[in-house]
């Protein structure tokens, strides 16, 4: 799973740095490695989940680092939101091993002397917990739901606080894939088969020949 981190700490390295679109920047760091379909779905989970909750978990961050997040060497600020997003949204990894492996990764990068700085932020985290501020304001919401604050004023204002509350709540939700199944080649409880197999979820639905797929990352892995 090392190789899972230190692939999506890089892919998001290079989007911080270059401004490339996420997903052409992590489906070529996938398509340039030899990691296996587990280290795959981590590294996407991981990759899309830091960008999708970087409000969130640059405020966790800045509650136990004193300077600017901006302040912070890129590489351990990078490895820092991975390691946090698996701390406070990733229930199976324990969170002994989300610390131990971005120690590692920052000791064989060129910004080991930050190593024993990660340790101590994360272990703080871990200690005072990841819960998230209450409130209906602008900036609680903003933090909570990781919701730039110009958008979540507009939804506000457009729709008022109640509606605009759920709007956000929706907005965290994995939207599912549907796919349509070749009749031709195979049946869908063929393909559920095969898909479960390579564990990744798949169920029917109401629409003929279709099936709901959740699947983290690029789908054409699965090819």
């Amino acid at each position: 799973m090392a190789d899972a981190r230190k692939l999506a700490a890089a892919a998001l390295l290079r989007v911080e740095a270059d401004g490339g679109y996420s997903n052409i920047v992590l489906n070529s760091a996938l398509n340039t490695s030899e990691i296996s379909h587990a280290d795959r779905a981590l590294a996407s989970a991981l990759f899309y989940g830091v960008l999708d909750r970087r409000i969130t978990i640059d405020w966790l961050l800045s509650k136990h680092i004193k300077t600017p997040l901006k302040k912070v060497a890129p590489y351990t600020l990078t490895v820092l939101r991975c390691a946090v997003y698996q701390i406070a949204f990733m229930e199976k990894i324990p969170e002994s091993a989300a610390v131990n492996e971005a120690v590692k990764l920052i000791k064989a990068s060129g910004e080991r002397r930050n190593a024993a700085f990660v340790n101590a932020v994360l272990r703080n985290i871990i200690r005072t917990g990841t819960d998230l501020p209450y409130g209906n304001d602008v900036r609680t919401l903003s933090v909570r739901y990781s919701c730039p604050e110009w958008i979540v004023k507009s939804f506000i204002n457009d729709y008022g606080e109640e509606n605009a509350v759920e709007l956000l709540s929706q907005s965290l939700k994995t939207p599912p894939v549907t796919v349509r199944v070749n009749t031709v080649r195979t049946t869908p409880e063929r393909l559920i088969k095969i898909l479960e197999e390579n564990n990744v979820k798949a169920a029917g639905t109401e629409t003929e020949n279709a099936l709901t797929i959740s699947i983290t990352g690029d789908i054409t892995a699965l090819l």
